[in-house]
């Protein structure tokens, strides 16, 4: 089982935020990746709490948690 710690920085497999960044494209405008995001917290239960990327930065979106097995590290391109 692969650790997160806060701090790390992840993208989330997540079917609905790939339809939304689908639905940009139709629509003529490349999106902003809505899947990247800093780790803040692990939580007992397995669930990992994400900060989103948005516009302004980094992990200044909004938050949710995911369950660790829909979580991966992001590679420093």
């Amino acid at each position: 089982m692969t650790t997160f710690k806060p701090g790390d920085r992840v993208y989330v497999i997540d079917p609905g935020l790939e339809m939304l960044r689908n639905i940009m494209r139709s629509a003529g405008h490349e999106p902003f990746p809505n899947h990247h995001g800093t780790v803040t917290e692990v939580w007992d239960d397995g669930l990992v709490l994400i900060y989103f990327d948005n516009e302004e930065g980094p992990g200044l979106g909004s938050a949710a948690p995911y369950p660790a097995e829909d979580v991966r590290f992001l590679s420093a391109a």
